[in-house]
This record gives C-alpha cells, sequence and structure tokens, in this order.
C-alpha cells in the first residue's frame, strides 16, 4: 500500500491522507516525456507520483545541457513549491518510465482550503520537508 512506504503522505494519517487524494485527479505520462518544464510559468499543480520514476535536472543555459538534481520515484512529490509560491519552475521533470500521477490543481487545492482546513497541514508537512 502506497501510504505505508516512505513518502510524501506518510506523515499524514490515513483519514487526512484519504481527503486530500480525493482532490486530485489521476494522469499517465509516458516515458521520456516532460512533466514539468524549468523557467514555464504552469504553476497550477503539484503532483504525487503513484507509479514509475523521473529525473528532475536543471538546464545548463550555455551549452543547451542538464545536470540531473535527483531522480525521484514512487511516493515523491514534484511541483509543490510552484504550487505554492507561483513562481516559474525551477526544474525539469522528465518521466525515465510511464508514470502514474495523482494531480493536485491550484483550483483544487483552494477548495481543500475552503473546505478542509485540518489538512492544510499537508501543505506545510510539504513545505518543512523541502527546506530541510
Amino acid at each position: 500500500m502506497l501510504l505505508a512506504n516512505k513518502n510524501a503522505l506518510a506523515q499524514v494519517d490515513i483519514a487526512d491522507a484519504t481527503v486530500i487524494v480525493s482532490y486530485m485527479s489521476a494522469k499517465r505520462v509516458h516515458a521520456k516525456e516532460t512533466v514539468i518544464q524549468e523557467g514555464f510559468v504552469n504553476t497550477g499543480f503539484l503532483a504525487l507520483i503513484l507509479q514509475g520514476q523521473a529525473v528532475v535536472e536543471n538546464e545548463y543555459a550555455k551549452k543547451g545541457d542538464s545536470l540531473v538534481i535527483s531522480l525521484v520515484e514512487t511516493g515523491a512529490l514534484i511541483g509543490e513549491l510552484g504550487l505554492i509560491d507561483g513562481q516559474p519552475r525551477s526544474a525539469t521533470v522528465r518521466a525515465l518510465t510511464d508514470l502514474d500521477l495523482a494531480v493536485l490543481e491550484r483550483v483544487a487545492l483552494a477548495q481543500l482550503m475552503e473546505e478542509k482546513i485540518k489538512q492544510l497541514l499537508f501543505c506545510n508537512f510539504v513545505l518543512a520537508i523541502r527546506s530541510v
């Protein structure tokens, strides 16, 4: 079971995680597709990787090459900072394998914020993890 693994929702109890997931939508991304493009202002979503692996990389402006920052896989969150701060994407995320994602759009986050204040602790948790 995904929630029993070490991942973004592991520190959230099952009831709260279930509420958060109910605001998300499923998305399939094929291997080699770009999920998030560095510099783009498509900051309207974050995604939880349900299955698969992706690479997070930064572009070298002068050479057109990229620097791999990390590999992410099942249980990882991507795009959370752009959703929270509204800034252009700071890295590119590209699927290494087919990805099954649970996507939380900005509109759904606003609805979650209005309806389920307790689950906002999840957002604070994500920010705390990213700042460590």
